[in-house]
Parts: structure tokens; C-alpha cells; sequence
């Protein structure tokens, strides 16, 4: 698998300040409160994943890494069943002891079938500081690596997938309206001898309460494969852009995807992300060439020219912070008799930052 991709993904937070009720207004351009950087790149069969998360200690997160994984024989989930299960967590640590590498535990995790097919799961995390080209601070690097093997008939395909999640909560700037965005641009080639394999990307959101509640959303994922024969985008938004309607409706997750700036659905961001692939060229995900040092995610005419997507969601002061979720990961997929390892050649890039700017008044 061959994979030089750039994905650049920007949160910001916005408040509406001491306004009539929903009052959601145009946003301004006053500075950063915090950021944090990331980066993935995968190699070798590894997609390892390096996240800055500021220079002081008070920008630390807290919780823990989860590593997860999602195997299956012939369609059937491995135990305990369907879904992303959790077979080992790290503690995130406080700056005082952020060193050393913590790998999952068993490393590897192994699912066997009955007729001797396996789908293995490997996972770290490495903790480190001081690294020159953005001044120092903490960084955290992840790898995942998936293997598939089909060793007989009745196990295929045998797919194996691996990621390692990373929250951290974001507080309301305020009392009153306030929105998250999410902005996502997708750059590189894609390509690989072994036609079934993916890149995923899971954006999740939870709304936690005043009251102490907390629900959670998928506010963006996006799945390609590199045969271009399954591509995705999905998100629980329901297309309410409350700067329009000025209400918000119970129990679901307000807001819209843009494309390019216009509204669309989740089936027209798959259509526009499918329109990039062509039989027998393949991907076209960067025709301008853009990397990670020159690529800017606020110039429209930059975005215009790649898949951008931007996730809007609009809460009131019910919702006392959200808690973001990132997880990249990919699949590998075996049939008889080829073993299927994931197998990436070529280092991505991408990136992730967490901004909050103030709202003005309408």
C-alpha cells in the first residue's frame, strides 16, 4: 500500500455573548486561546500518529489512550462481539513522569478461529517532550499495526483493524449560544496492490451536560478504499444551522456539513469524495501538491482545490463542554490463500489543531 496523504483537521469554538437566545453570530478573527498540532504517517505497515499538545503543562490532557480493535472471520465479530473492543488502556500521566513507551497488553492482541485463521492487533504509545521544530512542549506518538491471515476457505476475508483513541474536552467559553467547528481537508494519492485496503478517520463528539449527563455523536467519519470500490463519509449532524432557524432541536446533534462552504448532505460529501477517484488513474486527492508546511486550511482557495469538509454543531449553555474523540486507523483484509498484511510504503502527514476565538454579537 502506497500512501501519501495529508489530512489537516482544525477545531475551533465560538461564543455568543450576552444575546438574545440562540443568537448565533458571524465569527471573528481575535487570537487563539489554546492548540495543539498533529501529525500521522504510516510506514512499513505501521500508521503511527505524533500529537502535540502545547508547550505548558496546563495544556495536558487527562484520561487515558484506549487501544481498540475490530476483527472478524467471514463477517462474523470476534469476541465479545460486534463494534470497537478495548483489550488495553494507558493512563495518561501528569507532566512530572510524561516519559517512556507503554505498549498494549497482550502486545499483540490474537484472535484465532476454529480453523486456524488469526487477525493480530499491535499498539503503543511513546511520551515525550521537547521536540525542536515547534519550540518543545509534550508530544505523544501512537502506532497501530493490523495482520490478517485467511487459513482456510470458511474464514474469508479475515479482516483485522487497530486504533488507539485520544479525547480531550473542550469547555463552553461562556453562559450563552456557542458553536464547534470542525474544518477537514483530505490532500495525497492513495494507492495499493491489495485492493481492499482502507484508511479510516473518526471524528466523535460527546455533549456533557450542566447536569452531569453525557451523549455521544459520530460528528465526522470518513472511510476510503484504494480501489476507490468503498468510500464513506458519515456524521450524525441533522442539518439545523440554528444562525438560520435560531432554535435547536432536543435530543439530537444540531448542526451542518459544509463542503467548499455549501450545506450538503453526508451521501453529497460521498459522491464528491468518490468524484476523486478514476479507473485506471486512481486517487487525485492533491492536484496542486500541497504538504503539510505550505498547505493553508483558511484559504479558500486552497481548500477549494482539495476534498474540505467542515462539521458545524450549535449548542446552548445545557451543554457545558464537548469531549472530541480522534481515532485514525486502517484495515488489513486476507482471503485464501494470500495472507493480508497492511502494507504502507510511503510516510503521510496530517494535522489536527484545537483553536477558541470569541464570537461578536450580531
Amino acid at each position: 500500500m502506497d500512501m501519501r496523504m495529508l489530512s489537516n483537521i482544525l477545531f475551533s469554538v465560538f461564543t455568543a455573548a450576552s444575546m438574545a437566545p440562540l443568537a448565533f453570530a458571524a465569527t471573528s478573527d481575535s487570537g487563539a486561546a489554546s492548540q495543539s498540532s498533529d501529525w500521522f504517517a504510516a510506514k512499513s505497515g505501521w500508521q503511527t500518529d505524533r500529537i502535540w499538545y502545547g508547550n505548558t503543562a496546563t495544556g495536558l490532557p487527562t484520561g487515558k489512550w484506549d487501544f481498540q480493535y475490530q476483527n472478524s472471520f467471514a463477517g462474523s465479530p470476534t469476541p465479545p462481539g460486534a463494534g470497537w473492543n478495548t483489550w488495553s488502556s494507558v493512563n495518561k500521566p501528569p507532566a512530572a513522569t510524561w516519559t517512556g513507551t507503554f505498549y498494549s497488553v497482550p502486545y499483540p492482541h490474537v484472535d484465532t478461529s476454529a480453523g486456524g485463521s488469526t487477525a493480530e492487533n499491535w499498539a503503543y504509545v511513546s511520551l515525550y517532550t521537547g521536540f525542536a521544530i515547534t519550540g518543545g512542549g509534550y508530544y505523544a506518538k501512537k502506532g497501530t499495526y493490523s495482520r490478517a491471515n485467511a487459513a482456510v476457505n470458511a474464514d474469508s476475508p479475515t479482516v483485522a483493524q487497530t486504533r488507539v483513541t485520544d479525547p480531550w474536552t473542550i469547555q463552553a467559553q461562556g453562559s450563552d449560544a456557542w458553536t464547534v467547528a470542525m474544518e477537514y481537508s483530505e490532500l495525497g494519492n492513495f494507492s495499493s496492490p491489495q485492493a481492499q485496503g482502507s484508511l479510516f478517520a473518526e471524528y466523535g463528539i460527546s455533549l456533557n451536560a450542566s447536569a452531569g449527563s453525557s451523549t455521544a455523536y459520530n460528528l465526522l467519519s470518513v472511510n476510503l478504499s484504494a480501489d476507490g470500490s468503498s468510500v464513506s463519509v458519515s456524521t450524525a449532524l441533522n442539518g439545523n444551522n440554528a444562525e438560520a432557524s435560531g432554535s435547536l432541536v432536543g435530543g439530537q446533534l444540531n448542526g451542518v456539513l459544509l463542503l467548499n462552504g455549501a450545506e450538503v448532505t453526508a451521501a453529497q460529501a460521498t459522491a464528491a469524495l468518490q468524484a476523486r477517484y478514476a479507473d485506471g488513474t486512481g486517487w487525485s486527492l492533491n492536484p496542486n501538491g500541497y504538504t503539510l508546511a505550505d498547505f493553508q486550511p483558511d484559504d479558500p482557495t486552497q481548500t477549494a482545490s482539495v476534498f474540505s469538509l467542515s462539521a458545524r454543531v450549535f449548542l446552548d449553555a445545557s451543554t457545558s463542554s464537548v469531549t472530541m474523540s480522534t481515532a485514525n486507523g486502517s484495515m488489513a483484509v486476507a482471503v485464501v490463500p494470500e495472507p493480508g498484511a497492511l502494507a504502507l510504503v510511503m510516510a503521510g502527514l496530517g494535522s489536527i489543531g484545537v483553536f477558541m476565538r470569541q464570537r461578536r454579537t450580531s
